[in-house]
């Protein structure tokens, strides 16, 4: 709508240009509005696989599943004996479901995961700049005072080393 593709929030004409049937567009409306809110799910029920709504299956089926949500479609449910059909496919429904709120909730841990060890690093990062800030600044601070910088050895250390005798000629 902010690109001014399509003329409002009810505005199905920019996926279906020639809607000359009501359900057609509620179809279509009603697709477009699941594909826009996370916590629903598309669920088309028909008794007929054709019909003047034939040629929008495809395009409801590619609004919901573009958009990442969870689509199912059972036409021709008036074919068989309706009551145990309906009973296999709500059974399926609820498992797939089951199984995408899992996913989600695993996605949804991995990402808070990932947010948390790169807090981690980030404050490790800036822990190390600011170390090596403090030991510039004691550097150039030295520097600007006339000494130099301290290097701290312990007597057993330089004992340790053994440094070749000098040697002075007496010329």
């Amino acid at each position: 709508m902010v690109a001014g593709e399509c003329a409002g929030p009810l505005a199905i004409n920019d996926v279906w240009k020639n809607s000359y049937s009501e359900n057609t567009s509620r179809k279509v409306w009603a697709a477009k509005y699941v594909a826009r809110h996370p916590n629903l799910v598309a669920l088309e029920l028909s008794s007929f696989k054709c019909g003047h709504d034939a040629p929008i299956y495809s395009v409801v089926e590619e609004i919901v599943e573009h958009s990442g949500t969870p689509y199912f479609c059972f036409k021709d449910i008036d074919e068989n004996k309706p009551t145990g059909s309906i009973k296999i496919r709500v059974e399926t429904i609820g498992y797939f479901l089951k199984r995408y709120r899992e996913d989600m909730v695993r996605n949804k841990q991995k990402v808070n995961s990932i947010d948390q060890q790169l807090k981690e690093f980030e404050a490790k990062l800036r822990r190390q700049m600011l170390r090596d800030r403090m030991d510039d600044s004691r550097v150039q601070e030295s520097f600007e005072h006339g000494s130099m910088p301290q290097i701290h050895v312990s007597i057993g250390a330089l004992s340790a080393s053994n440094p070749p005798a000098a040697r002075v000629s007496g010329d």
